[in-house]
């Protein structure tokens, strides 16, 4: 089924290619210039796609996801199917994920698997605990469609400063009961500059006003840095997900459980 679904695959995604470009170009209007005329994160709508994206593709079931995408102004399901139809059809076909988008092994995830890799690492977290916990909590949530709300913060570090993280950490410390966790995704220096410096993307980000900004080194002795970080506001690490470290570079980001 493999070499049947490559056969039907190649010529397929040939022919659309101008549907592609044209679907890509659409979503991209809708999420950059409906959001910035709205005055709302495109950043944002950027996760709901991959959720939806995650969604038509067996990855994990989110109905709600699959309505909200549907009639929000500033994305477009019918141009994502565009840009997806052919690698859609060929997982359709054989049953197996190809190029995108995929479920990497722990460690070995790339850029390209950011949405996925982050959204099951936490997902994992919170199904582990959530039959333990009376209250979940999802601060900065955007678009997110999780239906249960422990204290989460996803995709949303980044752009704060360091300051403002450590606010927050503060915050919870101080109005939330001994034994709370909460969930966040750190980045590495690394990832800052290199997706902060790249041509196209540093000028998306600040169109709707939404520069990079908190990270840690990483790149080096990276389960030292992040513990020492959480430590220094008197909270443990627990369960922690390093993305994309078994390059050379390290790990480009974490998702980290923080116990108070």
């Amino acid at each position: 089924m493999s070499l049947l679904s490559l056969i039907v695959y190649i010529p397929l995604q040939i022919l659309f290619i101008p549907l592609a470009v044209l679907g890509s170009i659409y979503v991209g209007y809708r999420q950059l210039g409906v959001s910035k005329r709205l005055g709302i994160s495109q950043t944002a709508i950027e996760v709901l796609n991959g959720r939806w994206t995650m969604h038509i593709f067996g990855i994990r079931t989110d109905k709600a996801c699959d309505k909200l995408a549907k009639v929000l102004s500033n994305t477009s399901v019918n141009g994502l199917w565009l840009a997806l139809a052919p690698l859609w059809l060929k997982f359709k076909v054989s049953g197996e994920l190809f190029l995108y988008p995929r479920i990497p092994e722990q460690g070995d995830e790339g850029l390209r698997d950011l949405m996925v890799s982050r959204t099951l690492c936490f997902d994992r977290v919170i199904e582990r605990v959530i039959d333990d916990v009376e209250q979940f909590v999802l601060m900065g949530a955007g678009y997110d469609t999780r239906a249960y709300g422990e204290l989460a913060i996803e995709g949303v570090t980044l752009y704060l400063s360091e300051a403002d993280v450590r606010k927050t950490m503060h915050g919870v410390r101080s109005n939330a009961p001994a034994g709370s966790l909460l969930l966040a995704d750190i980045y590495a220096d690394s990832f800052v500059k290199d997706i902060g410096g790249r041509s196209g993307i540093k000028e998306t980000l600040n169109y709707t006003n939404e520069g990079l900004a908190f990270s840690l080194p990483l790149a080096t002795d990276y389960r030292k840095t992040l513990p020492d970080f959480v430590e220094s506001e008197s909270m443990s690490v627990g369960e922690t997900f390093f993305m994309g470290c078994n390059s050379d570079k390290g790990p480009f980001m974490a998702v980290v459980e923080m116990q108070h």
